[in-house]
């Protein structure tokens, strides 16, 4: 086979070639800190950092919302507990008002101090959440929840919540809503309430009562209503319009016992007089306070009494639950601070893989460069010498 001089030049030209080819990229790669620049470089390793990639993109993003969550969850787990705290000075000055020693001078001046508490508590469930939309509207962040009218407050919001995803397949509710916290709180003890007529003419004093035997309650409502002489009552059932009881003797503080619950009635009532004992419905915390404004208001001592012991049960109540959204909430940030620090690993993991792949080895990388400059220059030489000879070097 015959080897003629121009292909011994186009081999040894590609030759040249290849090893610049081989010198440039690791002078690149050394530029870079990349070992891996383009696909071809590693295929399998560049598959390998892509896939590293997207976990590192996924646990970033979860790692932006997790402080996301974090900062609206303690914004309202804080926007609560100044509620919480409205709310206890609200009772202590309706339990203040209830001890029989303000004139009636006196309990207008806490019914004004109550209207100015009323609103502070619109301020605080009107909390912005630092976004340019507030805290408690659900869905409709920039619609203003909650106006006060009066005494009278409206909801404009939603009942939306709003989640985000805070960890692999992990989605947290980031957001609490005016109508879950504050607008449908079940009166009473959760089970019933009870009330006095403000029409009765009588002292008697119904107890908030309670449940003696869950199986039994019905969910009915149900009237005490006294007869004439105040001696004697009947118990009717007025969800079905039945008379359950009748003539019954009445004992001041005695119990009175109604399918599964029971109040007390004590003073003296007189005929015609009539108490309620409802199954528990939802009322807003907003109504709870008007009420207490309301009641300090009245010039009927009996029905301030009645109506006193309600109210301070259903603040109780809004209390209770108050507490319960922002335990919610506090739990919800335990779980965050958790997440964080395994986030924050896997994060590290995904870094730490990505760089193995595709760091580049300045050292191996070095000894490389070098060694591909001493094999074109040897290259170079080595053509240069073959392009000389020819038949008169021979002669």
């Amino acid at each position: 086979m015959r080897i003629s001089t121009s292909q011994m030049s186009d081999a040894a030209a590609a030759a040249i070639s290849q090893r610049q080819t081989d010198l440039f990229r690791t002078q690149a790669q050394i530029n870079s800190g990349k070992r891996i620049m383009v696909s071809s470089d590693d295929p399998v390793g560049a598959a390998q950092v892509a896939l590293s990639r997207t976990a590192l993109d996924d646990t970033n993003r979860w790692a932006a919302n997790q402080n996301t969550a974090k900062h609206s969850l303690s914004l309202t787990e804080a926007t609560l507990g100044n509620m919480g705290d409205a709310l206890q000075n609200i009772r202590e000055t309706l339990v203040a008002a209830g001890s029989g020693v303000y004139d009636a001078s006196q309990r207008a001046s806490l019914a004004q101090e109550l209207g100015h508490r009323l609103s502070e508590l619109v301020s605080i469930a009107n909390t912005d959440n630092g976004g340019g939309g507030f805290l408690f509207s659900g869905f409709k962040d920039r619609i203003l929840p909650f106006t006060l009218s009066g005494t009278s407050v409206g909801y404009a919001g939603d009942q939306g919540v709003r989640s985000l995803e805070v960890n692999s397949g992990t989605k947290m509710p980031v957001t609490q809503n005016g109508a879950d916290d504050f607008m449908n709180i079940f009166n009473g003890n959760g089970v019933f309430s009870s009330a006095a007529t403000v029409a009765n003419g009588g002292s008697g004093v119904i107890t908030v009562g309670s449940v003696i035997n869950a199986a039994l309650v019905t969910g009915h409502d149900y009237q005490v209503v006294f007869n004439a002489g105040g001696t004697t009552y009947d118990i009717v059932d007025t969800t079905t319009s039945t008379t359950i009881n009748s003539n019954v003797a009445y004992t001041s503080g005695a119990a009175i016992t109604l399918p599964g619950i029971q109040v007390e009635i004590s003073r003296t009532p007189s005929g015609g007089d009539t108490f309620a004992v409802n199954a528990s419905r939802q009322t807003s915390l907003f109504n709870t306070v008007a009420r207490g404004i309301a009641l300090l208001g009245s010039g009927n001592s009996t029905w301030r009494a009645n109506e006193l012991g309600a109210t301070l049960q259903d603040i109780d109540r809004a209390l209770d639950h108050i507490n319960l959204k922002r335990a919610e909430a506090g739990s919800h940030l335990a779980q965050l601070d958790d997440m964080a620090s395994a986030v924050a690993d896997r994060a590290l993991e995904h870094t730490g893989e990505i760089s193995r792949l595709e760091d580049v080895d300045y050292a191996q990388a070095a000894t490389q460069l070098a060694q591909q400059n001493v094999a074109l220059q040897a290259a170079l030489a080595t053509y240069s010498k073959n392009t000389k000879l020819n038949l008169f070097d021979y002669l």
